[in-house]
């Protein structure tokens, strides 16, 4: 330093890289906490064929995580519900398969399936309703979350 300079201007710029880097510590800490409680274990489940109601526990979850930070549940629900385009009754048949799922939902599933001889040529939406009201997958195939789209 030659003696010449304004220190406050030094100052003033080491403040704001701290202020910067307090809010991206801030940010990074919610997309950690994130990616622990909730994605790491979709992301790991994702290949597994038989457990296909997983994109249906990952929905639930994002919705419950409202609680804990609104702002990214509200950005990954919205995402998430752009991609139910492709889950029809062909790949709610693999739910049957699942250990997660009990013999009274199983049986809950094909009596639906069976009552409806056209459900396999639909596709599902998502509905209006709250998926959080959802509490398993026998719902998922009866009621609530989905609602049928020729």
């Amino acid at each position: 330093m030659d003696g010449e300079g304004d220190l406050h201007a030094q100052d003033d710029d080491v403040q704001e890289r701290v202020r910067t880097h307090a809010e991206g510590t801030a940010y990074l800490q919610e997309i950690s906490v994130f990616i622990i409680l909730i994605y790491a274990r979709a992301w790991f489940e994702a290949p597994l064929a038989a457990d296909d109601l997983n994109d249906l526990t990952l929905f639930h979850d994002l919705h419950k995580y409202r609680d804990l930070n609104s702002k990214i549940s509200e950005a990954t629900v919205k995402t998430f519900k752009r991609h139910f385009w492709y889950l029809g009754t062909d790949l709610v048949d693999l739910a049957l398969f699942s250990d997660k799922v009990t013999i009274e939902e199983k049986t809950k599933m094909v009596e639906k399936l069976a009552i409806d001889k056209d459900l396999d040529k639909k596709r599902w939406t998502t509905a209006p309703q709250d998926p959080s009201s959802v509490e398993w997958v026998d719902q998922y195939v009866q009621k609530h979350l989905y609602a049928q789209k020729a």
